[in-house]
């Protein structure tokens, strides 16, 4: 039987997962969301692209005030993850002319290689992850039924 507290933190630790990756310099919404979008997303933040009307210029480091400075406000920014360590990346996205600026770590980028996957985790640890799951599920299944009779 698991242990209320162990519960808790399950559960808490879930609904941190459910956060979305959006940047902190993204301006707040005025009308504050609904308690589901909150805590579940948009379809928007599960996509990681968000629409930008304008940016939050006080939270943005150097390398970021630089390319808004020169470009403006971008149309749209869009979160993958590093292939090699996994590292949140961010890309401004300008439509006229067509140009785009990555970001990792703050830190301005010329090239790097992205995976649109989201996940903190590799492949590797999200396939194991998901036979762990499936497994898990079979050893309840199993257990419950012959615990019922």
């Amino acid at each position: 039987m698991m242990r209320p507290k162990a519960a808790l933190f399950l559960v808490l630790l879930l609904l941190l997962s459910a956060c979305g990756y959006k940047p902190s310099y993204l301006a707040r919404e005025k009308n504050a969301p609904p308690l589901w979008t909150s805590l579940f997303g948009s379809t928007e933040e599960r996509e990681a692209r968000w629409e930008v009307e304008r940016l939050a210029a006080s939270e943005l480091n150097p390398d970021e005030r630089g390319v808004f400075e020169k470009w403006g406000t971008p149309e749209a920014i869009l979160f993958f993850r590093s292939l090699e360590g996994r590292k949140p990346v961010y890309e401004w996205v300008y439509r006229n002319p067509f140009r785009s600026a990555f970001f990792v770590d703050g830190k301005q980028v010329s090239t790097i290689a992205v995976d649109s996957e989201t996940s903190p985790l590799g492949t590797r640890a999200r396939k194991i992850g998901n036979r762990l799951i499936v497994i898990g599920g079979i050893v309840v299944a199993v257990v419950g039924i012959l615990a019922i009779g």
